[in-house]
This record gives structure tokens, C-alpha cells and sequence, in this order.
């Protein structure tokens, strides 16, 4: 029976990257954190009713603690003191979150307000206050008029005048 060194390379390989991760990984000053299986993190620890799951876990490892889910870190208060000393001696480097290329794609390079990287673009987008119910009826607004009658009317000037028409019989309808 041949072995080949294909066989026997491939083995030593796996061995000496796992080796090299989980020597880089121990030295870090990290806190406490239950055993995680490697593609899925914590996720099968956390159960049906991740609250309760995330409590009980909080009384073995204590009140701050590293879980993985999935492959990202994620520390895990529990405690509100703990939770304000983190976010003031580090905020910055909680305040942001972490960049999938995936949604980066979806959301323009992350120019939407709930992806966008902590910073100044990100402090002036939120800023400007957006009345979403508005937008909301203008949106069903135009759907409901160009299935109708073939074109929008917001964007038009009898489109104020079909609005507050519209608010009229809002209006209206809602009263006795």
C-alpha cells in the first residue's frame, strides 16, 4: 500500500494553520467566553429564547463576556455598569459597525444611514430629521394614481393640491 506525500501534506497543513490561529489567538487579553464550534461560533448556545440563553450563559462566564456568532466577535454585556464602562473608556471603537461586503454592494458603498460607518458623513445623514409617514403616503400615493390614471401626481405642481385633497378626505373618512 503507497501513501503518497499529496496525502500526507494535506493533513500536516490543516494541523499547522489550526496550530498557528490558536497560538496567535492566545495571547489577546480577552474576556471570558464559552467553547464555540468553528463555522457557527455561539449561535447553537443561544437557543430559542436567546435572552434566557444569554442570562444563564452571563452566570457561568460572568457579566462581560466574548461570544462568536458566527465568525465575528461580539462582547456581551449584561450588566448596565459594565455596559457604561465599556462605552466610555471605548465608544469609539464601539460605535461602529462591522462592514459585510455584501450589504456594502446593496446600500451604495454603505451611504445608508444604518450601515454607514461611524464619522462625519455618518453624523450629517443622521441629522436631518425624515417624516417617514409622509413619505410613506406620497410613496402609495403615486402606486395607487399611475395603476389609476396612468402618471404620478407628487411630483407634479397640482400635486400639493391633490395632497391636501387627499388629507381632506383622509380626513373625512375618519370622522363621524
Amino acid at each position: 500500500m503507497k501513501i503518497s506525500m499529496f496525502s500526507l501534506l494535506v493533513p500536516l497543513l490543516i494541523f499547522t494553520f489550526f496550530l498557528f490561529k490558536w497560538l496567535k489567538g492566545s495571547k489577546k487579553n480577552l474576556p471570558p467566553s464559552p467553547p464555540k464550534l468553528p463555522m457557527i461560533g455561539n449561535l447553537h448556545q443561544l437557543g430559542f429564547l436567546p435572552h434566557q440563553s444569554l442570562k444563564l450563559l452571563a452566570e457561568k462566564y460572568g457579566s462581560i463576556m466574548l461570544l462568536h456568532l458566527g465568525s465575528k466577535p461580539t462582547l456581551i454585556s449584561s450588566s448596565p455598569t459594565m455596559a457604561e464602562m465599556v462605552l466610555k473608556t471605548h465608544d469609539l471603537n464601539f460605535s461602529s459597525r462591522p462592514k459585510a461586503n455584501s450589504v456594502g454592494r446593496l446600500v451604495y458603498n454603505f451611504k445608508d444611514p444604518a450601515f454607514a460607518p461611524y464619522g462625519e458623513y455618518w453624523r450629517q445623514i443622521k441629522s436631518s430629521p425624515v417624516n417617514v409617514s409622509e413619505l410613506l403616503v406620497i410613496f402609495s400615493n403615486d402606486i395607487i394614481c399611475r395603476m389609476a390614471m396612468g402618471r404620478r401626481h407628487s411630483g407634479e405642481k397640482s400635486g400639493s393640491k391633490f395632497m391636501k385633497t387627499f388629507d381632506e378626505c383622509l380626513e373625512l373618512l375618519g370622522a363621524f
